[in-house]
């Protein structure tokens, strides 16, 4: 919203940004500044930007048994040779974490501003009625994202956990439901993931992670 001040509302400004700016630089102090009171007013048509010196960030993999299901034809259709949704994630994952930490140029300075990022990485699988069976599996919890060479490692781990640990898993699940519809419940469903499962482990890994870091 475009606001015509006086000069005396405009000295008043300048004079707040700068006690803004001073109780935000403090030394030490990590955790993001939250003001009693803003400079300006707001109305209904006012748009608000907040930037965060640190984002906590969880990334869910929908483990379901449709994970590993194949598309029907070795390549047809897909340029990079994937054969199912899980040999998708790895280049997704890399192309979603490296845009997040591309520095962004201010338009007045050759100065770049640098995001900060905590990131856990976990599969949430589908509910079971066996109790030893995992419904979550974590990778990384809290990991720090500044770069690309993070990013990368990041994504380099998240591949060996895919083709192993979250594989490996569906692979258990999906033969035990093999064995019970071979013995007995022909009509039992193939379970799929909850949305409110998916939901309670995006709350709980976020509120597990740093406090300096906003969601």
């Amino acid at each position: 919203t475009k606001v015509r001040l006086s000069r005396f509302e405009r000295r008043a400004l300048r004079m707040a940004i700068q006690r803004f700016n001073q109780a935000a630089v403090v030394e030490n102090q990590r955790f993001c500044h939250e003001p009693s009171q803003l400079p300006l007013s707001f109305n209904p048509s006012t748009r608000v930007f907040f930037a965060y010196q640190r984002t906590r960030i969880a990334l869910l993999i929908d483990a379901a048994p449709t994970l590993v299901a194949t598309y029907g034809s070795i390549n047809k259709g897909q340029k990079s040779g994937a054969t199912c949704p899980l040999d998708n994630i790895t280049r997704m994952v890399r192309t979603y974490v490296e845009s997040l930490v591309e520095p962004i140029l201010h338009h007045d300075t050759k100065n770049a501003w640098e995001p900060e990022l905590s990131i856990s990485v976990m599969a949430v699988f589908p509910s079971s009625d066996h109790s030893d069976v995992p419904s979550t599996s974590l990778l990384v919890r809290d990991y720090t994202l500044t770069n690309k060479e993070s990013a990368n490692k990041l994504v380099r781990q998240l591949e060996t956990w895919l083709l192993s640990t979250v594989e490996e898993e569906l692979a258990t699940r999906m033969s035990r439901k093999h064995q019970s519809l071979l013995f007995a419940d022909l009509t039992s469903p193939v379970q799929q993931s909850s949305v409110r499962d998916w939901l309670e482990t995006g709350n709980a890994a976020l509120s597990t992670m740093s406090s300096e870091a906003r969601p």
